[in-house]
């Protein structure tokens, strides 16, 4: 570049610079913004990571689930139907790439409804198969809670990749379990991670007695179900009620009926445990925004790719601009420092 050029280019910046200097603050602000703007045009991104969830959520379908302790819109509602309205309203929160999947409980098996999809892609198909869980889906009348978490735990084990188990149930075994034959959990505990989350309330209540297909039939009486473990009936075919030897050759020691089997109330101290043996978190189901606060719980979470839009940001900038260069009050203090430079 010639001397002379070089001079001009010079001079030519500084002239623009002088007539920048010289605009108004409005109309500085106004240019940035439209500046802004232009830019936000191309579409500005950039590679993130951020916070996602995943779990197929597991809920028990047995009658004890039925029980009406909780309250939706003034009225009396089941377990089950406040599990489902509290789920409904969290997944509307869960944040985007966090994935869902349904499974139902009972007996003691799990049987999974939908894989693992994500939230905001699937969110109508998701609520959709919700909706149409109920206790029709029940396959039998036992309630083994131990049993059906573990079968819960190596089902997300074998669909691999990272998923998690949210576990909801009331923690009702039927037939009862003695607190001397817990069923142990075979796997390792913590390879899949989640939470057991405990529905229902403090009260024993009546359970309700269903038809396969859901119709009415009562409550449970309590000559209708087994008031004691299957270690403490002893032998079945025994007219005089003979014990169950243990491997020592001593007979199983037997525990008194409790004869309160037939009602139901939330066995939290219980589903503690399992949780704890199996490395889960524990939630008891009080409302929405305690279950997702313990749904996103930072331990909880993994690191999900994410494509973070910089248009937004363009955008909010230039629009503070906007409204700083066209609101009269934000304008004011400007004006007043400039008179203050003139008096001087």
């Amino acid at each position: 570049m010639s001397t002379g050029l070089r001079e001009r280019v010079r001079s030519g910046g500084a002239l623009l610079r002088q007539r920048l200097a010289a605009l108004p603050l409005r109309a500085k602000l106004t240019g940035a913004a439209m500046l802004l703007l232009a830019a936000a045009l191309f579409g500005p991104h950039w590679n993130t990571t951020r916070p996602a969830f995943d779990y197929v959520v597991t809920i028990d379908v047995s009658q004890s689930m039925n029980v009406r302790d909780y309250e939706l819109d003034g009225a009396p509602a089941s377990r089950l139907a406040y599990t489902k309205h509290v789920l409904r309203q969290t997944l509307a929160e869960l944040p985007c790439g966090s994935r869902i999947g349904w499974a139902v409980f009972a007996e003691y098996r799990v049987l999974l409804l939908v894989a693992p999809a994500e939230v905001c892609d699937n969110y109508n198909d998701l609520l959709a198969t919700l909706e149409r869980i109920d206790g029709r889906m029940s396959w039998a009348g036992a309630s083994e809670v131990a049993k059906g978490l573990y079968w819960g735990l190596r089902t997300v084990k074998e669909l691999g990749g990272n998923h998690g188990i949210a576990f909801f149930t009331d923690g009702h075994e039927a037939p009862p379990v003695s607190p001397l034959h817990i069923p142990v959990y075979d796997g390792k505990p913590g390879e899949v991670r989640g939470i057991v989350v405990g529905v229902g309330g403090d009260a024993l209540m009546p359970i309700p007695k269903t038809d396969p297909e859901g119709r009415p039939l009562g409550f449970w009486g309590p000559d209708e179900v087994m008031q004691t473990d299957g270690y403490s009936a002893g032998r079945t075919g025994s007219t005089t009620g003979e014990g169950l030897m243990d491997e020592s050759g001593k007979e199983e020691k037997r525990m008194k009926p409790t004869m309160t089997e037939h009602l139901s109330s939330l066995k939290g101290a219980y589903l503690q445990t399992l949780a704890r043996d199996t490395a889960l978190a524990y939630h008891r189901l009080t409302g929405q925004p305690e279950l997702l606060g313990a749904l996103t719980a930072p331990h909880l979470a993994r690191p999900a790719p994410y494509r973070a839009d910089g248009r937004l940001v363009l955008a909010g900038i230039a629009l503070a601009l906007l409204v700083a260069a066209h609101l009269p009050v934000l304008r004011l203090p400007a004006r007043l420092l400039r008179r203050r430079l003139k008096s001087q």
